[in-house]
């Protein structure tokens, strides 16, 4: 039988839709086609399926019928080539007495039409947001999914989640009065468990185009696993409340902790993204082309950024897509705030300065809400098109770099061992203050930095304490008359501490110490650049020029010390959220009033009229003061300027 062969679209504007006839479970798939214009007034009736491809390897084939109508004569069907994913899905989806008229992707574009894929592509947010339901397919009945996908649906009827400040709240008539304190496990047992950790495994969840798929998808998507179903918004819901609920020891405890990790932005995820923020929160999902690692997520993206990304175009190579991308992000923002998702990769693609978002992230442990520039804004130049000039502050030389250990994110006993093996052995100086340590081990994620504040982190006291004890020769275990009280502050402070796995902590010059990605090494430079929110690992080069290796953390630098001095001692910096913006800002507390204002009490200190910058702030909380360079040096902050490349 010959390879179906696909008919040309009439137009930008119309979009092939597959319908799958009806048949019983052994039957052949036939689906057959048709193309409908795709226009805002005019939208068919159709579904979509979110699903992961699988292998390509030795594909079956399905039929395809060329007929006007249903036909089961041979002579008018074809065959098109598919992954076995595909067939176990499309035997579930088919109904067994009438047509089913779906999107999906592998079979309704032309996948070896680059043309026609480009601008198709550049449509898949709007086919699945206009679908009458989305389908996310994870696959077949195993591992006791129909227990998991039946318990996840039990556990979200109870409960509402809030996901700008994930939270849990009790719905009228939860019989569980703990359900609401992310403390108290919830009332399942271990096989429980391993039921849902098994869900939360599925490949599904890997892939980055699912994103998009299930994010625009309407209320009345489902998560279809072999015979179960269950509505997205529930799932969700469930899911989320097991991933932030204390859970018991199980089989797969240390599985779950990574797992829960890894999917918190996926299913926590509350708003559109930002395009600065892509590679912390998708960086690690698979796709098959590393141009989709932009081209599945512009969807996602508030509407002013989408220009940032040009018409998805497969015949170019993904660095020269992704360092167009980073030029018009620095043009539009008039910004170099993106070079805090810098980070080196063994083999470089790109100019250093242009993020690789080929490559999964390591970031997320050290890049939190930083201000390390306060409020000021970038200052850069660009004298050759691989080439990004920018105005910093040196202030230190790595001179070690210390392998953080594997550590479990449950057993607070154990991590608190392997991090005493690790911190003993330091040559600490008098720079190196208990503070000092604790904060920089906490990268300043205390329960009171936050507001609202974060429960499940540490107080600043409480680490303080944990890092006296992991730098002295107290024997927890034999402390009885506080062994409780010990036990309960190491279990809020190693976890996260467990973060860091396979990051650095750096001494340098003057004292420094941070927490840096395993790329940093003796000799790289800590930099402080204008416009940027964490401090800089910058590599010396040839001819003067430096590679970005990527962001740190440095106690002393993380507040805009570097261009404006410290603070007052009744001064402070939280992050805050603000009503009507998304995500987190920097606010300034006074300890004494409890008052908190946005506008940096330093920056009256600059010979500058700061009445626009006020008007804008009170627009955003996120505006940025646009200072000289030279009003800075004549200050006495010893700027100078970086070739990166």
């Amino acid at each position: 039988m010959a390879l179906y062969r696909y008919n040309e679209l009439p137009g930008e504007d119309y979009i092939r839709l597959a319908t799958i006839h009806p048949g019983n479970v052994d039957d052949d798939i036939v689906i057959s086609f048709h193309t409908t214009p795709f226009l805002h007034d005019e939208c068919p009736d159709y579904e979509a399926l979110s699903y992961v491809w699988g292998s390509e390897e030795n594909p079956p084939s399905i039929l395809v019928d060329e007929s006007e109508g249903a036909s089961t004569n041979p002579t008018q069907r074809a065959k098109v080539l598919v992954t076995q994913n595909l067939v176990v899905a499309l035997r579930h989806l088919r109904y067994v007495d009438k047509m089913r008229v779906i999107w999906i992707d592998a079979l309704c574009i032309d996948q070896e039409n680059r043309i026609e894929k480009g601008p198709y592509i550049a449509m898949m947010g709007a086919i699945f947001r206009r679908a009458s339901r989305v389908t996310a397919w994870l696959g077949p009945e195993e591992n006791d999914s129909s227990h998991a996908m039946d318990l996840i649906n039990d556990i979200a009827s109870g409960i509402e989640f809030n996901y700008r400040n994930y939270t849990i709240h009790a719905t009228e008539g939860c019989t569980d009065p703990t359900v609401t304190d992310v403390n108290v496990p919830l009332p399942i047992n271990q096989r429980d468990l391993c039921s849902i950790y098994h869900i939360m495994a599925r490949e599904w969840f890997n892939r980055l185009w699912v994103r998009q798929e299930i994010y625009l998808a309407n209320s009345e998507a489902i998560v279809l696993c072999g015979p179960r179903h269950v509505k997205w918004t529930i799932f969700r819901r469930g899911i989320a409340c097991v991933m932030l609920k204390a859970r018991i020891r199980f089989q797969y405890s240390n599985e779950m902790v990574a797992r829960t990790q890894y999917l918190m932005g996926f299913i926590l995820y509350s708003s559109s993204t930002r395009f600065m923020l892509l590679r912390l929160a998708f960086g690690s999902s698979h796709c098959r082309d590393p141009r989709d690692r932009l081209y599945a997520i512009m969807a996602l993206l508030p509407e002013y950024e989408r220009k940032i990304i040009a018409t998805p175009d497969y015949t170019k190579p993904y660095p020269e897509i992704y360092m167009d991308a980073m030029r018009r992000y620095i043009e539009y923002y008039n910004s170099v705030d993106m070079l805090d998702a810098c980070e080196l990769p063994e083999l470089a693609a790109c100019p250093s300065w242009v993020p690789d978002l080929s490559v999964p992230s390591t970031l997320r442990e050290i890049v939190g809400t930083n201000y390390a520039c306060s409020q000021l804004a970038s200052w850069y130049q660009q004298p050759r098109p691989e080439v990004l000039r920018v105005n910093g502050v040196f202030k230190s030389k790595i001179e070690q770099c210390h392998q953080f250990p594997q550590m479990s994110y449950i057993d607070g006993i154990i991590g608190y061992r392997k991090l005493r093996q690790m911190l003993l052995p330091l040559r600490l100086g008098r720079h190196h203050t208990i503070e000092t340590i604790a904060r920089t081990l906490a990268r300043d994620m205390f329960v009171d930095h936050w507001d609202p504040p974060r429960e499940t982190w540490p107080t600043f006291d409480d680490s303080e304490q944990v890092v006296d004890i992991v730098l002295s020769n107290m024997n927890i275990n034999e402390d009885a008359e506080n062994k409780d009280f010990l036990s309960t502050i190491i279990n809020k402070f190693i976890p996260l501490i467990s973060e860091l796995s396979g990051m650095q902590l750096i001494q340098g010059t003057d004292g420094c110490m941070g927490i840096a990605s395993k790329s940093a090494r003796p000799g790289d430079e800590v930099h402080v650049v204008l416009g940027c929110d964490s401090p800089l690992l910058l590599r010396p080069h040839a001819d003067g020029e430096f590679l970005v290796i990527g962001p740190c953390f440095v106690v002393g630098l993380m507040y805009g010390e570097a261009f404006l001095g410290p603070f007052s001692e009744n001064t402070r910096v939280i992050s805050t959220q603000v009503e009507g913006f998304s995500g987190y800002f920097g606010g300034y507390k006074d300890n004494t009033s409890g008052e908190v204002v946005f506008e940096d009490p330093r920056l009256k200190w600059l010979p500058l009229d700061l009445a626009d910058f006020r008007r804008n702030l009170q627009k955003h909380p996120g505006a940025r003061l646009t200072v000289d360079p030279e009003i800075l040096r004549e200050r006495g902050v010893a700027l100078r300027e970086y070739n990166l490349v």
